[in-house]
């Protein structure tokens, strides 16, 4: 007998999420008791499933996830906790909660429930989280630029004029090309609007990058004020030093204690350190909930 437990799964994901984004707004950190419970609260329901397919999938998508998210993590470009809070909502739901979505579709959309049930049939072997993923980046782009763009309120702007031309004349083609299709009358104007305010709130960010990193992001501070996985911005300090003492960007034991070093032999008493960094719990939790109830927004929107 196989079992799913769905209404369970989805509690437990949601319950962990949300716990996960409350206390990485708080305080930049999310407790490994959170997604540990996670991964074995995940665990343990595909095994009580008795289904090896399930089973397969599960472990072998974490198995993907925490690869690929364990390189990002080295470079500084995911939080460890972040990659591990992917790793327990795959196991929690491998696949989309059909009941659930079902119930939404037919409840608020019964015009479109048979177009997302086909969807969602089509899509089935990809993860669940890759529909997480792919939503909770979209929010945090739009998140982030109003983050930043609330920080340099009131500064004077420092453009980068030559990226800013760029990505001006591309807007001006795409939105030639949009018009010349008559994309911007037609059913697909919500999916083309969101997509232009990714672009526009990515292009913000990409245009006053510089002014971001230097007078937002960027802090000299001693090593007592460098957090756990703190990103070490290594491309502002010495290079000699850096490749001497081998400081790698993300603010492990070992950074410390080579840092410790540095501070011993060379005298350098604060370090470059990436201090306002967006969190990327809130963002995640929240693509969780619309993808537990809607599913893949943008895969039904390309066929609806």
């Amino acid at each position: 007998m196989q079992l799913n437990f769905e209404i369970i799964r989805v509690a437990a994901v949601l319950a962990g999420a949300l716990l996960a984004a409350e206390q990485d707004r708080r305080t930049s950190f999310i407790d490994e008791k959170i997604t540990y419970s996670m991964i074995g609260a995940g665990i343990i329901l595909n095994v009580l499933s008795f289904d090896a397919n399930l089973i397969a999938f599960a472990l072998g998508g974490a198995a993907v996830i925490f690869a690929l998210g364990y390189a990002l993590y080295k470079y500084g470009k995911l939080g460890g906790a972040d990659v591990l809070l992917f790793c327990g909502i795959h196991l929690l739901l491998p696949y989309p909660p059909a009941g659930v979505q079902d119930w939404f579709w037919q409840t608020f959309l019964p015009e479109k429930a048979l177009a997302h049930a086909l969807v969602s049939e089509a899509s089935r072997a990809i993860p669940f989280v890759a529909s997480v993923f792919v939503a909770s980046a979209m929010i945090a782009i739009a998140g982030t630029a109003v983050l930043y763009f609330t920080k340099l309120w009131g500064r004077k702007l420092k453009p980068d004029l030559p990226v800013a031309a760029v990505i001006a004349a591309a807007a001006i083609v795409i939105a030639y090309l949009f018009n010349a299709a008559g994309i911007w009358d037609g059913p697909r104007f919500p999916l083309v609007f969101v997509l232009a305010v990714e672009f526009i709130c990515a292009g913000f960010v990409t245009v006053f990058q510089k002014q971001i990193m230097d007078e937002v992001i960027a802090r000299e501070v001693p090593i007592a004020k460098i957090e756990d996985e703190d990103v070490i911005l290594t491309d502002r300090m010495d290079r000699r030093i850096a490749e001497k003492y081998r400081v790698g960007p993300v603010a492990t034991e070992q950074e410390l204690v080579n840092l410790k070093k540095i501070e011993k032999n060379e005298g350098i008493r604060k370090f470059p350190v990436a201090k306002e960094l967006p969190r990327l719990g809130p963002y995640i939790f929240i693509a969780l909930a619309l993808a537990i109830l809607i599913g893949d927004l943008v895969a039904f929107a390309l066929v609806s």
